[in-house]
């Protein structure tokens, strides 16, 4: 009898892992368009104005919003493939945020760009289409981050969308737990 309560607490230990991943891994993906917003507002600038202050303000919380979603999925105990999956993208934009290396991003960024299929679930897992739409969505983010430094400030965060490739996918509801 004592297994069975065991097994049980820890099922649902998973489970509500599992849901406070993903539920974070969402709020991440909703703070990307701002952070890549404000920072194309400050892509280009080189000198001390103080009219600008206000969007180096902005820019300056949205990172802060960003990597305090990424610390906090990463502080979380992964218990299965997809939590692992969207720990992986929060652990690339951590660190190529928090680097002072070009050297390391230009890895991570070529990483993620010809292998992109090892940040993905794979198919098969139970909300592996979800998921990966959301995954898809904060990669194509994560170039539209990376390219406000090389002068392209157009590049949209993601034609699709996550809400498109859950079109794609078959289905509307997010990645069931």
């Amino acid at each position: 009898m004592a297994n069975i309560a065991f097994t049980t607490s820890l099922v649902a230990a998973e489970a509500l892992t599992l849901a406070s991943i993903t539920s974070l891994f969402e709020e991440f993906l909703s703070s990307l368009p701002a952070l890549i917003e404000d920072e194309k507002d400050l892509s280009g600038y080189l000198g001390c104005d103080p009219a600008v202050d206000a969007w180096i303000i902005a820019a300056d919380a949205s990172r802060a919003v960003t990597l305090e979603y990424c610390t906090r999925m990463l502080s979380l105990c992964a218990f299965g493939p997809q939590e692992q999956s969207l720990q992986r993208v929060a652990r690339l934009f951590k660190a190529t945020m928090l680097t002072e290396s070009p050297d390391l991003v230009t890895r991570l960024r070529n990483h993620a760009t010809t292998r992109q299929w090892a940040y993905l679930v794979s198919p098969g897992t139970p909300g592996a289409l979800q998921y990966n739409a959301m995954i898809v969505t904060a990669l194509c983010a994560f170039e539209a981050y990376l390219s406000i430094e090389d002068g392209v400030v157009d590049t949209p965060v993601d034609p699709q969308g996550y809400e498109g490739h859950m079109r794609d996918s078959g289905t509307t509801d997010g990645p069931t737990v």
